[in-house]
């Protein structure tokens, strides 16, 4: 995630206007929004979740954020999410695992539900350009998984779109909001929405918002 922020409604054709902030003085929180549901592969980012900043993210295509994701008003979410498959990181065990279960017609698991913070939105203290969905899952996934599917729903909103007045002051910030994601999803409000069949149904690509 980079950074971003704002509401579930409202127009997303262009970036509003961002002045510099420092992390303590971000308005933050927590207030839930009608739930959006996206899916998609798992794609490559701009490279600075890992490389810059230490957060990687789960990124979402382009089409998915101008088709889905097109009324969003650029901020910081929370919700939860699922990785369907393992991308191009699965292992000789996956393989193994799944060749027993169709031999022995074994139903597949539940998916795992993981609690994910995000940034909607043009990155302005990079000065982006797009508009883009970074989700950052709250689980230690040991590797990649690009090409893996991922579903989310977007529960709640934390904090307006920023621009930061140092990349110190930007890593603060984010750490913050994944503090108050964590604390947020936790509670009875959030919590219950882990169970939305759009995420652990097998049906869910086929569900609209």
């Amino acid at each position: 995630m980079s950074e971003a922020d704002g509401g579930a409604g409202g127009g997303g054709a262009a970036a509003a206007p961002v002045v510099a902030a420092s992390a303590g003085a971000i308005a933050r929180g927590v207030r839930p929004i009608p739930p959006v549901f996206l899916e998609g592969e798992v794609v490559h980012g701009f490279g600075r979740g890992s490389r810059v900043l230490g957060i990687p993210t789960a990124n979402l295509p382009d089409e998915v954020v101008k088709t889905k994701a097109s009324h969003v008003k650029p901020g910081v979410y929370f919700g939860w999410a699922v990785v369907i498959g393992d991308g191009d990181s699965k292992t000789a065990s996956d393989v193994a695992t799944e060749e027993v279960d169709a031999l022995t017609d074994e139903v597949p698991a539940a998916p795992t539900v993981h609690k994910a913070v995000l940034s909607v939105g043009w990155n302005p203290h990079f000065k982006g350009t797009k508009k883009t969905v970074e989700p950052h899952l709250l689980h230690d996934f040991g590797g990649d998984f690009y090409g893996a599917q991922l579903r989310l729903l977007i529960c709640g909103h934390l904090r307006d779109e920023a621009a930061f007045d140092s990349l110190e002051a930007l890593m603060s910030a984010i750490h913050e909001d994944i503090r108050v994601a964590r604390e947020a999803l936790d509670s009875e409000e959030f919590a219950a929405m882990q169970s939305d069949a759009r995420l652990v149904g097998e049906a869910a690509a086929n569900d609209e918002e």
